[in-house]
């Protein structure tokens, strides 16, 4: 029974393991309801009353007959059937009870929250719901107003019969199509007050009876700002009309729909010529991709976009214009529009434009001023019988204020001098090419024994008296003697002189001795005796320069300083030639992240050398600024591997290597250079290299391998005359750059035997 549950039980009396009665006694225990027969033959009366006291529903005698018991279950089927139908109904009932009265509750929440006037009247006119809105909206209550007629109350005296007639209008049409409709009304309140309302209604059915449910909105406020809106509409175009700049809306697909008085003004054309059109319509014809590229890149995000644009007046006269757009977006984020402001910037652009040509003018006449200067500084490589000077000079703008230079006294004296006027441009470009003027007039008036304090003195009186109204000048000068091997020098408050020892790997500031700019004091007397003097040795590279080096500031903004400039020297000189090692200097301050365009740049170095022995396996030939007989380089070279191969043919090739590197480098590299000189040195060992140095244009050899050198020799020609020959000559070229400086290595290998 546990596990089955059935609907009837029908059992025996006599049972092996448990009596028919003792089985009833367990199942009632089990489920009090249950339904039992029982069969049996026993007829005793106690028997019947302990069965009829167990709660027995029925009892079958013995033998039964099948039409009693299908008679029995055929019974207590239908009392089964009847008691689960009334259960559901039952249960049906509760349902929709609890749904009406959640319902009933939501339509009191939205009621009785609602800011509307919520009122139902039946088809005789009468109210019979209020809502607390209504109450406040009418000035009466709940308990005063049920039960009256609708039209009675809540309309003024004339517009009664017109709302009663309407209601029953309203009735009959929603009945046939029950969609709320719309009206605007007069309602009045309790005390007699008028207001503008908005009458919206429609039918519910209650009960088998048609009501109607009228929603009624204060429209006291929404009036007042329909009102305000059209005396500010009215204001605003009026201050539209009134300003100076032009105003414009457009929608799409009906162009422009509404512009100002200055906009036709603007364009030349009346306020009907424009509405309507688009302002593509008015650009010239050679900017209107413009004008869409323009508002392609707007931001699509805020919807702005401000660009400039050329208009066509109804003159044809061009004109510029700035136009600032905005979208007009609806509730959901949608463009529906566009409003422009539109202002006339002719004058504006034709004055940028005037700018413009006298700022590319400038620009041409510094990038003359700037050639000018370039060929005023000496050559960035000296190559002397003792002496090899090697400089390194940037202006920071087109034109500077750096100045140097390196002129030759004798065949043993130089007088070297690094300075640096204050200021920067075209003014100080010009005061440094009058320093070196004058410095030049003084060395060559002044041949004998110059002194460093003499010309100090001299370009003092002559450039503070003449030229050095606002400006002054920090120098330091040296007389350089290869013969004594020392440099005799006078610092006028410039950074100090630095040695870099080649064997130790050192280097160190001098001592700052010294005086006053040049231009601070015209009574001022520089003295011998605040002079210095510094060794001139093959093994000490000595650096005179400006402060444009140890100012720069690196990504982190911390300035290298002297000092930093002094450890920068120690860890980052490679010295394997003393030729470009300004460049090299310079491109390891870039390398390391040191902005050195803030100020000119200006790098001089330079050692004394030792006479070329006539044998020497290593040499050196500066070719001059004319660039001429450079043929005569290929033979001394040839000669020299000759003399020291005893193999003409080896000589001969190196001899067509030599004069291919240079003319390739002279024709292309060097063309519209000023500076155009080219070091060539040459190393004769177990093979010949050929290192070549040249300040030109940066450009780079092609990769090539041997089976590309005919087929690509005709492309070739275009990069580089001889690059070919060169090729299928040299073992190894490599080429690479230092600041301005180019670096060719060739190696030419003899041929194997």
């Amino acid at each position: 029974y546990k596990e089955h549950r059935p609907d009837l039980v029908i059992t025996d009396i006599k049972m092996p393991n448990m009596n028919g009665i003792e089985m009833i006694r367990e199942i009632k225990n089990e489920d009090s309801e249950a339904n039992v027969v029982i069969t049996s033959a026993h007829s005793e009366a106690n028997f019947f009353m302990n069965a009829i006291e167990l709660g027995v529903s029925n009892f079958l005698l013995k033998p039964i007959e099948k039409r009693e018991l299908f008679k029995i279950i055929k019974k207590f089927a239908e009392v089964k059937y009847l008691k689960r139908q009334l259960e559901k109904q039952e249960q049906e009932k509760k349902i929709a009870q609890e749904t009406l009265r959640a319902n009933e509750e939501k339509f009191r929440t939205i009621t009785t929250s609602a800011n509307d006037a919520i009122i139902m009247v039946n088809k005789n006119g009468e109210i019979t719901y209020w809502n607390p809105a209504a109450e406040r909206m009418f000035e009466f209550s709940s308990e005063e107003i049920m039960g009256e007629k609708f039209a009675e109350k809540i309309v003024p005296e004339k517009m009664k019969h017109k709302m009663e007639k309407g209601l029953r209008f309203f009735s009959k049409q929603l009945q046939e199509q029950p969609e709320a409709d719309t009206i605007e009304m007069i309602g009045q309140k309790r005390s007699g007050v008028l207001f503008p309302a908005e009458l919206s209604v429609s039918t519910v059915e209650l009960d088998g009876e048609t009501d109607v449910v009228a929603v009624i909105r204060d429209r006291t406020e929404q009036k007042m700002m329909e009102q305000k809106l059209r005396k500010s509409e009215a204001k605003y175009r009026k201050v539209i009309n009134l300003t100076t700049q032009g105003f414009g809306i457009t929608k799409p697909g009906k162009g422009f729909v509404e512009v100002n008085n200055a906009l036709c003004q603007m364009l030349g054309y009346d306020k009907e010529d424009i509405l309507g059109k688009n302002p593509f319509d008015f650009v010239t014809p050679d900017v209107e991709g413009e004008i869409k590229k323009q508002i392609h890149l707007a931001d699509k995000e805020n919807h702005h976009r401000s660009f400039d644009i050329k208009f066509l007046t109804r003159k044809n006269e061009e004109k510029y214009i700035n136009i600032v757009s905005s979208d007009l977006l609806d509730d959901e984020g949608n463009v529906i529009g566009e409003f422009s402001f539109y202002n006339d910037i002719t004058k504006q652009k034709k004055a940028e434009e005037r700018i413009k040509r006298l700022y590319q003018s400038l620009m041409q006449e510094l990038d003359v001023a700037s050639s000018a200067q370039s060929f005023l500084l000496p050559k960035w490589l000296m190559l002397e019988k003792n002496l090899i000077v090697s400089s390194n000079y940037t202006p920071s703008s087109k034109v500077g204020g750096d100045l140097f230079d390196f002129v030759k006294i004798d065949d043993t004296r130089y007088v070297a001098y690094v300075g640096d006027v204050s200021g920067h441009g075209v003014q100080a470009a010009l005061l440094m090419t009058a320093v070196k003027s004058t410095v030049n007039m003084i060395v060559e008036s002044e041949q004998g024994e110059l002194k460093p304090h003499y010309i100090m003195n001299r370009l003092n009186k002559i450039l503070t008296d003449k030229l050095l109204f606002k400006n002054y000048m920090t120098m330091i000068l040296g007389i350089i003697d290869t013969e004594k091997e020392e440099i005799h020098y006078f610092n006028a408050g410039h950074p100090p002189l630095i040695q870099y020892n080649i064997n130790t790997k050192k280097a160190k500031l001098a001592v700052e001795k010294g005086s006053i700019p040049i231009g601070w004091d015209t009574k001022i007397e520089y003295k011998e005796e605040e002079e210095d003097i510094l060794p001139l040795k093959e093994h000490l590279i000595t650096f005179f320069y400006t402060d444009g080096i140890f100012e720069c500031e690196n990504k982190k903004n911390v300035q290298l300083g002297l000092k930093g400039f002094v450890d920068f020297l120690e860890k980052n000189i490679e010295y394997d030639n003393f030729a470009i090692i300004p460049h090299k200097i310079k491109k390891e301050l870039i390398d390391h992240h040191y902005d050195i365009t803030s100020d000119d740049f200006t790098l001089l170095a330079f050692k004394k050398t030792s006479p070329e022995k006539e044998k020497s396996a290593k040499k050196l030939f500066l070719i001059g600024s004319a660039l001429v007989n450079t043929g005569k380089i290929g033979v001394q070279c040839e000669r020299m591997v000759k003399e020291y191969f005893k193999d003409e043919d080896y000589a001969a090739k190196v001899e067509w290597v030599v004069n291919e590197a240079i003319n390739n480098i002279i024709i292309h590299a060097l063309a519209d250079k000023p500076d155009t000189i080219i070091l060539l040195q040459i190393e004769v060992n177990e093979k010949v290299k050929l290192t070549i140095w040249d300040k030109g244009i940066e450009w780079h050899l092609p990769e090539m391998r041997e089976n590309q050198l005919v087929e690509e020799a005709k492309e070739l020609a275009e990069d580089g005359r001889g690059i070919p020959i060169i090729y299928s000559l040299a073992s190894q070229i490599k080429r690479t750059r230092y600041d301005e400086i180019n670096e060719t290595i060739i190696v030419v290998e003899p041929d194997s035997e």
